[in-house]
């Protein structure tokens, strides 16, 4: 596993820009948030602005309340592997953590850099796992290579290296396919919590010719046939986004007790790069993740009577949806 050290040494190691950017992409990807802080400071005495310029949510890692998290207790990776990561807590037993499940979108995506997801997370003791998708998951329609074909082989994957039951709470979070697929691994999981931000699956059976002349063991639906075991689950989409709207109403036609968010003002994809970007993800996730789901449902109910009953509704008398 490399360090952030390890990282610099490469950047001095190389001259190019291009080379340069594509260690800061992984760097960004693959660093816990106070790490990656630690590195984005030195990069101006490595190669200046042009340097800075290139590194992935420079000004939002390098900001005063992510240098001063940097001086505080820090998450620390222990597992590094094709696909798989492991973050955690030290010194802190798991009865007093909350471990995160997290699922990235078609190509390893997360909307925005996993660092900057991991700041994001509640400043509680946490052990965090992160699933990376390649672009040859495309949906998770295969399950993940290596860890299973569907979202019950993924999730006895996951139990077999977690002891799940040692914790105080799961959590579930997935962006985009992941977090659709998410859904279907919480209810194996029985997480308390689950969190998709934008989720979304293909539409018209998309992909599905890949699997023509294949025999398929099962179908994998994501149906009310199979009630959801877990427990909350939200969903947040961008409003004037027909793609997000549709598959968050989908999701809610299959899966009842979804509570849904949005974003009333936009139409992209990238809602969790919004809310980062403004200040409220950190706050949202809060609220989702509190014991009591009283304000999210209040938020839930104020966002989609204004963003779908209203600011849609104009949207489709004006011809623009």
């Amino acid at each position: 596993m490399k360090s952030g050290e390890g990282y610099l040494e490469d950047l001095k190691a190389v001259s190019r820009p291009i080379h340069q950017k594509r260690i800061l992409q992984k760097a960004c990807n693959a660093l816990p948030p106070g790490e990656l802080t630690q590195l984005y400071l030195q990069l101006p005495m490595v190669g200046g602005r042009e340097l800075c310029k290139s590194a992935p949510y420079f000004k939002y890692m390098t900001a005063p309340a992510r240098q001063r998290a940097a001086h505080g207790p820090q998450l620390s990776k222990t597992v590094e592997e094709d696909g798989f990561s492991f973050f955690e807590t030290p010194n802190v037993v798991p009865e007093q953590k909350t471990l995160f499940v997290l699922f990235g979108g078609n190509g390893a995506q997360f909307l925005i850099p996993l660092s900057a997801v991991l700041y994001l997370l509640p400043d509680a003791p946490k052990d965090v796992a992160v699933v990376f998708a390649t672009q040859a998951a495309k949906f998770y329609l295969n399950g993940l290579a290596g860890m299973g074909r569907n979202a019950y082989e993924v999730s006895r994957s996951l139990q077999a290296r977690i002891e799940f039951g040692n914790y105080a709470r799961v959590i579930v979070m997935g962006t985009s396919s992941g977090g659709v697929f998410a859904q279907q691994v919480a209810g194996f999981l029985k997480a308390d919590v689950t969190l998709s931000f934008a989720g979304a699956y293909p539409f018209d059976g998309a992909y599905m010719g890949e699997k023509e002349n294949r025999s398929l063991a099962a179908f994998d639906p994501m149906c009310a046939c199979r009630p959801h075991k877990g427990g909350r689950i939200v969903n947040v989409f961008s409003a004037n986004s027909d793609y997000d709207y549709e598959c968050s109403r989908k999701m809610k036609a299959v899966r009842p007790a979804l509570i849904e968010v949005c974003l009333p003002h936009h139409k992209h994809h990238n809602v969790l790069q919004i809310m980062a970007n403004r200040g409220g993800a950190r706050l949202f996730m809060n609220m989702v993740f509190a014991k009591n789901d009283a304000v999210i449902r209040l938020v839930s109910g104020l966002t989609i009577g204004y963003g779908v009953n209203v600011v849609r509704r104009i949207r489709q008398a004006l011809g623009f949806t």
